[in-house]
């Protein structure tokens, strides 16, 4: 109970960043378990609050001319209604080198696009593929989306908020265990290379002793990158890994470098 409030006095205070690095290691490893998924938060946090993404403009990076040419090779005589595909002619163009868009196909050899089929349509990225509903695109009418303006827009919008719905969980588990890898990464890194101080100094922590340090020398940093990541998640890893290292530094000044003066 005594390690658990150090913890939080980790946040203010140097003496408990010091007093924790004997901590056991099973403590030590929630508590970068911990961390590392806060490191991310404001990642996830980005991802939910954005309507849709886009996976033709970022990850397609289809131009106007691909997307006219889209609009224009259309299967004009299909529309979903009831859950359905109206139409059962087999239909296929390409757009690009990858990306191929198919009506009553089979998705064989398809590594990036979209087959309408009769009860659903898949969405094929990097030759993973993800069936989805025609729940979001009742009513739509290809023949008519080729007459409008942001046809393609109306098209595509829809498509990626039913993409967003069944890739959320997955995108938000992929994140945090992101997160927990590049902290053990980066935690471990900065200790070993933190251990080239030893050479000819008594009085450095041993590399346990110093891998706690940096690791409850990260809440600081974690907890202010997480509040400036709301506004602006791309300074997140910039605060912890600038951040990190400087708190660390500081506990060595302050408890091992003072200590050994006297």
């Amino acid at each position: 109970m005594e390690r658990i409030k150090l913890i939080f006095k980790s946040l203010y205070s140097i003496d408990a960043i010091y007093k924790l690095r004997k901590a056991p290691f099973w403590m030590t490893f929630i508590a970068a378990v911990i961390l590392g998924i806060i490191q991310m938060a404001p990642f996830t946090l980005l991802f939910l609050q954005v309507d849709t993404y886009r996976w033709d403009q970022n990850i397609w990076e289809l131009n106007e001319e691909y997307q006219e040419l889209m609009m224009m090779k259309l299967s004009n005589d299909c529309t979903i209604l009831g859950g359905s595909l109206s139409c059962s002619e087999f239909h296929e163009f390409k757009l690009g080198e990858n990306v191929i868009i198919q009506f009553n196909g089979e998705n064989d050899n398809v590594l990036d696009g979209i087959s309408f089929e009769e009860n659903f349509f898949v969405f094929t990225h990097q030759g993973q593929p993800y069936q989805l509903s025609y729940q979001s695109l009742e009513g739509i009418d290809f023949s008519e989306l080729q007459t409008k303006e942001d046809g393609y827009d109306i098209l595509f919008r829809t498509i990626a908020y039913e993409l967003r719905n069944t890739l959320a969980l997955s995108f938000i588990l992929g994140t945090y265990q992101t997160g927990i890898f590049s902290f053990l990464v980066f935690t471990f890194v900065i200790t070993s290379f933190s251990m080239l101080f030893k050479f000819g100094n008594s009085n450095f922590p041993k590399f346990k002793e110093a891998l706690n340090i940096i690791i409850f020398s990260s809440i600081l940093p974690i907890f202010i990158a997480l509040i400036v990541g709301i506004f602006n998640p791309a300074l997140t890893l910039l605060i912890y890994n600038v951040g990190t290292p400087l708190r660390a530094y500081c506990v060595y000044r302050k408890k091992f470098v003072s200590e050994f003066k006297r």
